[in-house]
């Protein structure tokens, strides 16, 4: 996986125009299903945000919306097809093997945090919260658009953000356990497992904001 960072300024045309015009400095052909863009930390989705023209070098995305010279831009791009899909997903943006593969090169980082409820034996039963942070957790962070199922189902809204994990931090991934990121902090609402072959597998964590 391969990494590029520019600014708007890199782009053609002017600053605060539509339809600026970025070339990658790759040498062969990037893929379609790991192209990955991000201007202001903010996920771009192709048709809506951008579009792009894959080439075996100086592959281009035209940015739809204004665009500054100030503005950060990130792409992450492979040259390998995805392998595997996700099953109750099917045209989702992402796959467990890209995800698999990219989960720590992306850079983020969370905090999961384990709630243990005690209901007191007194008169009151009064019921307290034990937490247990685990810090410093690599995740890939996924920004929930109008191509997501959860989306299309309405039990999310674009925007709504999930939290994928490896296998190892399954005993954190339960229901009604939080996650910081961001200096913002999310209640885990709905698990899921992604099987990626053997014994391997991912974690998807639906959260609300609270």
């Amino acid at each position: 996986m391969t990494k590029e960072d520019y600014n708007g300024s890199d782009c053609t045309i002017s600053s605060g125009d539509v339809n600026r015009v970025l070339t990658l400095s790759n040498n062969t052909l990037t893929s379609s299903e790991t192209f990955q863009v991000f201007v202001e930390g903010n996920y771009q989705t192709e048709d809506t945000d951008y579009t792009v023209s894959h080439k075996v070098a100086s592959t281009t995305i035209t940015f739809l919306a204004s665009l500054y010279d100030d503005s950060p831009i990130t792409v992450f791009y492979g040259q390998s097809l995805v392998e595997t899909t996700i099953t109750p997903s099917p045209k989702s943006i992402l796959s467990t093997r890209f995800i698999q593969k990219n989960i720590n090169i992306f850079g983020n980082s969370c905090t999961l945090i384990e709630i243990a409820k005690t209901t007191g034996i007194d008169e009151y039963r009064l019921v307290t919260e034990t937490e247990t942070e685990h810090e410093n957790i690599g995740c890939y962070v996924h920004i929930l658009n109008e191509s997501d199922e959860e989306v299309k189902e309405g039990s999310f809204k674009s925007g709504d953000i999930s939290f994928w994990f490896d296998s190892s931090n399954e005993s954190y991934c339960v229901n009604g356990n939080r996650i910081t990121f961001d200096s913002k902090t999310y209640e885990i609402s709905e698990v899921q497992k992604f099987d990626v072959g053997g014994t391997t597998y991912l974690l998807k964590c639906q959260v609300k904001q609270i």
